[in-house]
């Protein structure tokens, strides 16, 4: 046991040094990175088949300052940031003010104004390089040897998919199918489910189903005929019905 300790400690000192060497070539960067990605994996499956060692240092205990202090000294913040990773348990990522936080309880001193920024930027970087850490979305930041490559693939999509949409909000695109009635209509379908009407006999009018009557129902709650239309409200009627967005059959006429 105290052998295989050895060797893991003597890898850990290996990779260390892999990572702290910035005066390679360019050319050997890769062998580097291929050399480093190895020893993580090595690292990994030697620490899952060790138990636990008694007085052996662990980042999600209180830190103490006196002892923890030269924890990352001489590490730059992307590699003080995958030494706390490797300390912690599968996919238990962090957001930028944790890591900040944690850096700076054991002694890390920042000189960016906005250290959250300057990790963000030192982490971007370093997943471009040795594609050892990743960006889980909304700020969160793990090892990427916590998931697989169809996970990462998924988030991935996922990431890309949400920004796209915030995007597009911001240029004012409103999301969803909208309304398929007009204000008229919207009156004389309130004026309907008042007197009892079903909604299946509903949908059977407006060509859609009767979950987009009951949404309508919902939305229209509050709405009176002579406000504004379509209302302000969160939420926008939207099943997946295909004729959504197109104009009520001529079977649904207002009655006066």
């Amino acid at each position: 046991m105290a052998h295989e300790t050895q060797n893991l400690d003597a890898y850990r000192h290996a990779l260390d040094a892999l990572m702290s060497d910035h005066g390679v070539d360019a050319d050997d960067r890769d062998n580097i990175d291929r050399a480093a990605a190895a020893l993580m994996r090595l690292i990994k499956r030697r620490e899952g088949s060790l138990p636990s060692l008694a007085g052996e240092e662990s980042f999600t205990s209180a830190p103490d300052p006196q002892k923890n202090q030269r924890t990352y000294d001489g590490l730059s913040v992307a590699e003080a940031t995958v030494k706390y990773f490797k300390n912690l348990a599968e996919r238990d990522s962090k957001s930028l003010v944790e890591i900040v936080k944690h850096l700076q309880d054991h002694g890390y001193e920042f000189e960016a104004e906005k250290p959250e920024g300057a990790l963000a930027t030192a982490l971007r970087r370093r997943a471009g390089n040795f594609r050892d850490v990743i960006q889980l979305g909304r700020g969160q930041w793990g090892l990427r040897d916590w998931y697989s490559q169809r996970e990462i693939t998924a988030l991935q999509h996922k990431e890309r998919t949400r920004a796209g949409m915030e995007a597009a909000k911001a240029r004012g695109v409103k999301m969803g199918k909208g309304w398929g009635i007009n204000a008229d209509q919207a009156a004389e379908l309130k004026r309907l489910l008042a007197q009892g009407t079903k909604q299946t006999q509903l949908a059977r009018m407006l060509g859609v189903t009767p979950n987009t009557i009951h949404r309508y129902k919902k939305l229209l709650q509050n709405w009176k005929p002579g406000d504004p239309f379509p209302p302000s409200q969160k939420g926008e009627p939207n099943d997946g019905d295909e004729t959504q967005n197109e104009p009520p059959p001529s079977g649904f006429r207002v009655v006066k």
